[in-house]
């Protein structure tokens, strides 16, 4: 039995190596060899008992089993960035006039800009299939400090407000905390005051990628709890984030938190006086809890 199409290879691939930084349930060798998938059955009526020697017996999943949880693997996965390149030609790039207007501002605020695709994968129509997107990576020439920012009517062609999004702001060097602020500080101004972006903002990372290697030793403590941020709906609901080490470092650079425009989670970023205008205006105690501060 066939798991996925010729057309879903790659969409498949790159899922499999998001899958290997864990957390997702399967991993990346499972995914790339479903039919290989085995269930662990515990010799206990409780989901979470810990395994004995000779507790557990391992029982490969039937073939239709394997294929639903699979495709209810795909379908469920969060849409994701994945770099692509950055050595493609200028003329190969799914080029749009933000590319132009962004590396123009740059040049006047003393950054280099690169042109580059990263693969845009997600679920559509039944199948999980991937684009290339254009992305920019701005870089300061002297500390060497980047920033990959994709404008997000790229994969959301019906926005009606320009927002900038942020897949990685990176120090491939030694930590310098006051660099990397002077960086956002710059990037902030260069985003919001001259190419007049309503709204700019990331996710910081939950978990170790090893594509970006740290200089830190203990790499770890940067996702521990610093904190939490209670967010209250409308519907009398609420939910609880918890506010890592890093995305309280975030916030020391000058941005701020804000609920992400994805998925149900915190972002970090900045936005226009206008944009928290209009927002105030629409749902005031909802965006007091992020704007009350400021």
């Amino acid at each position: 039995m066939k798991f996925y199409s010729a057309a879903e290879k790659c969409a498949v691939e790159q899922v499999a190596a998001r899958a290997a930084h864990g957390g997702y349930g399967w991993s990346s060798l499972q995914i790339l060899n479903p039919s290989s998938f085995i269930k662990i059955n515990f010799d206990s009526t409780s989901p979470f008992a810990l395994r004995t020697p000779g507790q557990a017996s391992f029982e490969r999943a039937s073939v239709a089993e394997t294929f639903l949880e699979f495709r209810h693997l795909l379908k469920n996965f969060p849409p994701f960035l994945a770099l692509q390149e950055w050595e493609k030609l200028y003329e190969s790039i799914p080029f749009t006039s933000w590319m132009e207007e962004a590396a123009s501002a740059a040049n006047d605020f003393g950054l280099k800009a690169r042109f580059g695709t990263y693969c845009w994968n997600r679920f559509v129509n039944g199948e999980r299939v991937t684009d290339d997107v254009g992305v920019v990576k701005l870089t300061c020439p002297d500390t060497g400090i980047y920033a990959d920012v994709l404008d997000s009517r790229q994969t959301d062609p019906e926005l009606k407000k320009r927002l900038l999004k942020f897949l990685i702001i990176r120090n491939p060097n030694r930590p310098n905390f006051f660099a990397l602020r002077r960086f956002v500080k710059k990037i902030e101004s260069m985003i919001m005051d001259c190419l007049g972006y309503s709204w700019a903002y990331g996710h910081p990372l939950d978990r170790d990628d090893p594509a970006y290697p740290t200089w830190d030793g203990d790499t770890q403590k940067r996702f521990r709890p610093h904190g939490s941020k209670t967010v209250n709906y409308a519907d009398g609901g609420s939910l609880t984030h918890k506010v890592s080490r890093l995305t309280q470092t975030w916030t020391k650079t000058g941005m701020q938190l804000f609920p992400s425009p994805e998925r149900d989670e915190l972002c970090v970023g900045f936005m226009s006086d206008q944009f928290k205008h209009e927002l105030l205006d629409d749902d005031a105690k909802f965006w007091n809890q992020f704007f009350k501060s400021t």
